[in-house]
């Protein structure tokens, strides 16, 4: 009976030695790691992110960090710091039990719950995080809310610019668009309401790439069909500019 016990206690320590070794070498990537730097200027700049990288002397060159906990979202982060607190408390706790052999209901109760926690913290190792366009969307000055307004207006100006029958295929439709986008930067319409200039301009391609009579590759054919025009259009849940009457805007 006490050879068994031993084998048991033996694999506890074991698997307690390995619990802290995960733990020890687990790192953390914070929101900012996640989201990246922006390279570049205003609502064209670019996101770059490098994932963390560690060196393997086996083969002598960094491969990915497979202990990163990735950023999954604030609430989640919030919640580590205190998982990653207590089970500081449990392993130090732990470890003097395994050191004075004393495997008590204390014990038991700790040696669940630093099981518990460890094993949580393997499964967020594969987590997904938050959406990072919408995020970065974001962190540009550039609210969720704003792009899908967007989309409602264009999709509406689309579906009114159907109607005309001197308007031939989607490309003819497009160009007329991207006129009447242009027109509303011109005449800054909205911008006692918080849209204005900066918000059309996220309609078209990057000025300085020469793309700004062109639309946003976001409103394309190949990214936006038809029938994602006519359900955007339909859905009014979101505010968009005044306008006098879309089809007035229009400029030959």
């Amino acid at each position: 009976m006490a050879d068994d016990e031993d084998v048991i206690i033996a694999r506890l320590r074991d698997r307690f030695e390995e619990h802290c070794e995960t733990l020890n070498g687990l790192i953390f990537q914070t929101r900012e790691e996640w989201l990246g730097k922006k390279e570049g200027k205003g609502i064209h700049g670019k996101w770059k992110a490098k994932a963390a990288e560690l060196f393997d002397p086996d083969i002598g060159i960094e491969v990915p960090q497979w202990k990163e906990i990735p950023y999954i979202n604030e609430t989640t982060s919030v919640n580590l710091a205190e998982e990653i607190e207590l089970i500081r408390e449990l392993q130090g706790n732990l470890k003097q039990k395994f050191a004075n052999n004393k495997f008590d209901l204390s014990f038991t109760e700790s040696w669940g719950l630093f099981c518990g926690v460890i094993a949580g913290l393997e499964t967020l190792l594969a987590a997904k995080p938050e959406r990072l366009t919408a995020a970065r969307t974001v962190a540009s000055g550039h609210k969720q809310e704003d792009k899908r307004a967007q989309t409602h207006w264009f999709s509406l100006l689309y579906m009114e610019f159907l109607k005309d029958p001197k308007l031939k295929g989607r490309k003819e439709i497009e160009d007329t668009i991207v006129e009447t986008i242009n027109y509303c930067i011109e005449v800054d319409l909205g911008g006692d309401e918080n849209f204005g200039k900066n918000w059309f301009r996220l309609l078209l391609g990057d000025p300085k790439k020469k793309l700004n009579h062109h639309l946003s590759s976001a409103f394309g054919d190949k990214k936006f069909s038809i029938s994602d025009i006519e359900k955007a259009a339909r859905y009014r849940a979101y505010e968009i500019p005044t306008l006098g009457g879309l089809q007035r805007l229009k400029r030959h």
